[in-house]
Formats: structure tokens, sequence, C-alpha cells
């Protein structure tokens, strides 16, 4: 492949040259090479010979010699949730924390900085297996890290954890019911433990702050500055509220996106014939961007609960009237959908 895919000598330079022990592709037969050049976001020469493309190194060309490394394609995460790691880059990190003594002084910590009333927002990416209890704080127990701030833990994009301030604020009491689709935990005494799960989760979102622009990109370039540094170089962000398109492509235009970004916009709320036709109405323009880093992949609609609410034929283990949560009536979906 060596001097196939590029034009050297025709006086354009390379952005990177990269020469290293062995060099991996997807290309079928293709032995590993030892260097390759880049120009804009396309590798324009491969060569098995670790000197094979310095013929586009010019004076502005950056040469990366690794000869001890190896190259290789960057990973495609095919299901994630960059704006969900992005809202929270700058959140309390209790996904470092190993047990819930150590979750609470993260947020304790937290509050200590924060002006009496605001909110204390967390990373969504822990998982209470990780936790030595493994479970969840409950409510009580994040009063005990601050009573002057609201606090939602939240978890992935199906449960939170309130404390007693927030749950005031919302007005969840004993005597609340959880909208259709949700769950809202109780205690044995029918007091609610803070958590809950899938539409009992939104019942706070009309409380919550809105993110600065600035914030929001900084979070964004954080975030997916973070994914790269793993070996990703792509992801399917698959629950974009349509707002946040125009965020992701204000990062984009600020070359501030570490990732390449295909995105699912959540069409949760759409229920109506109306609202499905605004919605389509409202990304056609994005159909049709060319960007590599930034593009409309489809649609998300949610069946059904997550982890804790997946809709099942028979009731859960422990649970005999609990089947999970169906969130769409599948006739309905199919409409939608169609």
């Amino acid at each position: 492949m060596s001097g196939t895919l590029g034009l050297p000598n025709s006086g354009v330079s390379a952005d990177f040259v990269i020469r290293a022990r062995e060099i991996h592709t997807l290309a079928d037969g293709l032995d590993p090479q030892r260097s390759l050049a880049i120009r804009g976001d396309r590798i324009v020469e491969l060569s098995p010979d670790s000197a094979g493309v310095d013929a586009w190194i010019g004076p502005d060309t950056r040469v990366i010699d690794a000869p001890d490394h190896t190259v290789l394609p960057t990973f495609d995460d095919t299901h994630t949730h960059l704006v969900y790691a992005a809202m929270g880059a700058f959140a309390v990190p209790v996904h470092q924390a190993t047990d819930i003594t150590g979750f609470l002084a993260l947020i304790r910590a937290k509050a200590a900085e924060t002006p009496t009333g605001e909110w204390i927002f967390t990373t969504t990416n822990w998982q209470e297996l990780n936790l030595a209890e493994r479970r969840m704080p409950t409510a009580r127990e994040l009063d005990q890290a601050t009573d002057r701030h609201p606090v939602l833990v939240q978890r992935g994009g199906h449960n939170g954890v309130m404390n007693s301030y927030a749950l005031r604020l919302v007005g969840i009491t004993a005597e609340t019911v959880a909208p259709p689709g949700g769950i809202i935990e109780r205690t044995a005494e029918g007091e609610p433990s803070g958590r809950l799960i899938d539409a009992a989760l939104h019942m706070v979102d009309h409380l919550l702050p809105a993110q600065p622009l600035g914030t929001r990109i900084a979070g964004l370039d954080k975030a997916s500055h973070d994914y790269a540094a793993t070996g990703i170089g792509a992801v399917r962000d698959c629950a974009v509220p349509l707002p946040d398109l125009e965020v992701f492509a204000k990062a984009r235009d600020e070359e501030r996106l570490g990732v390449r970004v295909r995105a699912l916009v959540m069409a949760q709320g759409a229920r109506s014939d109306k609202q499905l036709d605004e919605l389509l109405d409202a990304v056609e323009p994005w159909r049709y961007r060319s960007d590599p880093w930034l593009r409309l992949w489809g649609f998300k609609f949610v069946l059904d609960g997550g982890l804790e609410g997946g809709a099942t034929e028979r009731p859960y283990v422990g649970h005999d009237d609990f089947c999970g949560l169906v969130l769409w009536a599948p006739d309905d979906l199919a409409h939608a959908v169609e």
C-alpha cells in the first residue's frame, strides 16, 4: 500500500506521521505496518518501512516516534451516554467510592463548598454492587452528608436517590402516587426511601437548574477526551435530548470533541402523531450533516424499565406481583416507529 494513498510530491504535507513497532489495520490480508501519515481526518499513506512515509513530513508535521509501541484502530462504543458523562464531568465523583461511608464523605466535602440551598449532583457512572454494602444509599444517609442542600444521586438513566431536602422540594411524601412507568421506593413504614426509578425519576426534572452552555461544552470536552484516553474513538450516544444536538455542534465548532459522535435523539416524550411529526421536522437538517465527527444516528425509544424494571412475562423472584415496567404499550410503540 506504500505510495498508493497520497501524493507526497505535490508539496502537501501531513499533519501527523507516526512510526511504531507495529501498526494494525482492519484491512483483510494486510500485515502490520511500521509507519503512517495522517492529513485532516484521513490516513493518507501506510508503509511497512518505518521511514516509508517520510516524504509527507513538512515543517508543520508532528512526528511521533514510538519504536516500542503498537498502534491499533480505536474502539467504537455502540451504546453509551456521553451526554450524561459530560453533565457529570464536574459533579461529585461518587464512582470513586468503595463504600457508603466514602460515598457520603465525597458529598459532604462538596456541600462544604456549596452555598446553602443549591443542588448537589453526582456522577452517574457508578454501580451499587461496587460498594461494600452492595446497595444504594438512602435519603436518611444522604441527609448525614448534608441537610442544607437538595441532593440528587443518579445512577445511569433509570435510577436516582434524593435526600430529604430534595424530596420535600419535589413534594414526594408517603401519600404520593408514582406516575405510570415509575416506582417510588418506600421503607417498611411506607415512607419514601429516596430512591426513584424510571418515570418517577423525572418528577424532579422541572426543578433542576440548567447548566450554562460554557459548562456543558467544557463537560463534553473533558468527558469525550476521557473516552479517547481509553482507546475509544467513536461513540453512539443513545439518549440525546433534542436541544443537546446544538450543544454537540457548538463543541464540535470549537474543536472540543475528543471522539466522533453518533447521536440517537430521545423520542420518549413524543407520544402523539403531531409530536412525532414535530420531532422529525426538528431533526431533518441533521440528516444531511456530513461532518464525520457529529452525525444523527436515529431515535431512542424506551420500551421498558432498566436493570430493575425490565418487563418480563413472569413475576420477579421475591416480588409476586411485579413484572417490570412497560413504558410504551407495544401497539403504540409500533405505530410511533412506523
